[in-house]
């Protein structure tokens, strides 16, 4: 432990005399800031308005450590750090309880779209709640049709703001009961927005050091044009899920509802994550699949050539054989025909079994090797875009200050997603790469639009 702490001394001595260099000078510099996350109010009609902020030059943001595993459930502060490296930890924060992880693969990335719109209407302020237990509604949209913009611009998230604090919708409650605690949000929702929520999912749980909880959960059953009614000193908001995933704070006491906001948009990030690799890994699956039966044709199709090439050699030996046992035959029966004869009718006979030779020598001559081009087989096939593909992609290709990514993604994060699912048939690096190569084209980093179609016909 003495060792332990010398060294620690030493590095702090030693980082101090060290002057950092600047990332543009390709040091290690102090990371820029990300934007801070710009929260707008409903849109009264119409479609749901975004705005992109627009710089010179797209950035690539680069990932220096690998994708963790999702199913990871108990984190302590540590492993939470870890996994949102750009959101600063509150000071009585303790651990968190991924919840989302026990929920269906695919139930985050499937979820419909609604639009949340202003309804004209305002709601009686609804009573005070007390409890030591912080039931929160990450109210969160499916990924809306609009392919002009980025994915991650096509989540909305809804919230509450109250004066100058940013929270999510719910209260305090003592009860332990998760079935209590979904009819709780149901009601509180209900009463704070006038939206009635059909069923809630789990999504994640923070727990504090004071013993204080807080839970957020994620509806389900929601679609079409939603309305949300303000209250009495809230206003209803909305903002694209990047922008809370961007959204930078500093943690203080004051502002701990904006952060469990921010924690609960990383959440739902992951869970999203989560689901966005199935989907590419079940595409990369099918893509070998169909490369593998593409090989399978062109091997069957070259032995098919060959055994043709040789049935028509074999076929040439064949008559080329026949065209010798029949002069053969002919010479037998003309030795024994010429027993009794004299040599001016064995003149006349040769005269013509000269001619039977030319014509049988004629025919030898004319058998060949067939050179016509074997027919290649051709088939006709219909491709179409794999939007669902094409969307889960996109996800993971988060460039800022363009609105749809560069269409590339590094081959290196692919193999880092799909060891992230811990799945017995990708538990090596090896096992991830093979099945890249198998089903991607070569290189660094993948253009992704070019391999997300399918066949829908095939003739």
């Amino acid at each position: 432990l003495l060792q332990f702490l010398y060294f620690i001394d030493w590095a702090q001595v030693h980082m101090a005399m060290v002057k950092p260099i600047p990332r543009s000078a390709g040091g290690m510099g102090p990371r820029p800031a990300p934007p801070v996350a710009r929260f707008q109010p409903y849109p009264s009609e119409g479609k749901q308005v975004v705005v992109v902020k627009k710089v010179e030059k797209p950035v690539v943001v680069m990932q220096s450590v690998w994708d963790l595993p999702y199913d990871v459930v108990e984190r302590r502060c540590v492993e939470h750090q870890a996994r949102n490296l750009n959101r600063p930890l509150h000071p009585t924060f303790l651990s968190s309880r991924c919840l989302w992880v026990k929920n269906p693969i695919d139930s985050a990335a499937i979820r419909p779209a609604f639009y949340p719109r202003k309804a004209d209407k305002t709601l009686p302020q609804p009573p005070a709640t007390e409890g030591t237990i912080n039931i929160r509604a990450f109210i969160v949209t499916g990924i809306s049709p609009d392919e002009s913009l980025h994915v991650l611009h096509r989540v909305t998230a809804v919230f509450s703001k109250v004066e100058q604090t940013i929270q999510a919708y719910g209260g305090l409650t003592d009860s332990e009961d998760p079935a209590k605690h979904q009819k709780f949000l149901t009601e509180r929702v209900a009463a704070q927005t006038g939206v009635a929520v059909p069923s809630w999912s789990p999504l994640i749980e923070l727990l504090y050091n004071d013993g204080k909880r807080t839970i957020f959960y994620v509806p389900n059953g929601l679609s079409g044009d939603v309305q949300f009614a303000p209250s009495p000193g809230t206003s209803p908001t909305v903002s694209s899920l990047i922008d809370l995933i961007d959204c930078k704070i500093e943690c203080t006491s004051l502002n701990k509802d904006l952060w469990e906001l921010l924690t609960a948009s990383d959440a739902y990030d992951e869970y999203m994550k989560r689901d966005m690799t199935e989907r590419i890994r079940m595409m990369l699956l099918e893509n070998k699949i169909k490369m593998e039966e593409s090989e399978q044709a062109a091997i069957d199709h070259e032995e098919a050539v060959r055994n043709e090439q040789a049935r028509r050699e074999q076929d040439v030996i064949d008559r080329l054989a026949a065209c010798k046992e029949r002069e053969k035959n002919m010479r037998s029966s003309w030795i024994i025909e010429d027993e009794g004869k004299t040599d001016r009718q064995k003149k006349e006979l040769n005269d013509q079994r000269a001619i039977e030779i030319q014509k049988l020598e004629a025919e030898a001559k004319s058998i060949q090797i067939c050179d016509e081009k074997i027919e290649e087989k051709m088939y006709e096939v219909t491709l179409k875009e794999n939007n669902e593909a094409l969307v889960s992609f996109q996800y993971f290709d988060r460039p800022k200050g363009i609105a749809c990514g560069l269409g590339t993604i590094s081959r290196t994060r692919l193999t880092s997603l799909l060891l992230s699912l811990r799945l017995p048939e990708l538990n090596t690096q090896r096992k991830a790469q093979d099945l890249l190569d198998a089903s991607l084209p070569l290189g660094a980093r993948v253009p992704y639009p070019a391999v997300c179609t399918d066949i829908i016909n095939h003739d």
